[in-house]
């Protein structure tokens, strides 16, 4: 299993527990699907891009795996907030960590409260553990860590899935009033 597989297969749990009936677009990396709540209205999208400036001006653009854009019920797009969902699996070296806390740090020194960032982590067996991926998550919002066995991937990628939509669906239900 490819990590855009994970990806994919939380995009499609997200979808079924937040998006709009009917408003699934695209595949793989060019999903996408229309959030309406109570009060919130919003797009899911694989690969969403945001932008930041560097400490010397130099703009930088970051794609989450996973990016939700939303606002409130009539909201101008200038208020809109984002969860930044990034989706790391079967990862070996600590620098794929570091490079996601990185963008993390500045992203959010550049939209403060209106970003919200989830790191998830779908271990399986080798490379870094999931405490040392935490410790180097530290910027974002909040960790989601599992670790994946062969015999049992499918319980534990459900586990995974319901953890995420019930982070996203609290992060939404703020954003509400």
């Amino acid at each position: 299993m490819a990590e855009s597989d994970v990806r994919d297969f939380l995009m499609k749990a997200l979808f079924q527990g937040l998006g709009e009936p009917g408003s699934w677009a695209g595949e793989g990396s060019r999903a996408s699907f229309a959030i309406k709540r109570a009060g919130v209205v919003g797009r899911c999208t694989v690969e969403g891009t945001v932008s930041y400036a560097l400490p010397d001006g130099t703009n930088a653009d970051h794609n989450s795996d996973i990016q939700i854009e939303y606002g409130s019920d009539g909201s101008h797009s200038s208020e809109r907030k984002y969860i930044a969902i990034e989706v790391k699996h079967a990862s070996a070296v600590t620098d794929q960590f570091k490079a996601r806390a990185f963008d993390m740090l500045h992203m959010k020194r550049a939209f403060a409260s209106r970003l919200h960032g989830i790191m998830v982590f779908a271990r399986i067996g080798t490379g870094i553990s999931s405490r040392r991926a935490q410790a180097f998550s530290y910027p974002f919002d909040e960790f989601i860590g599992v670790e994946l066995s062969k015999g049992n991937m499918g319980d534990e990628l459900n586990e995974l899935c319901l953890r995420l939509i019930a982070r996203v669906e609290a992060v939404l239900e703020d954003a509400s009033g």
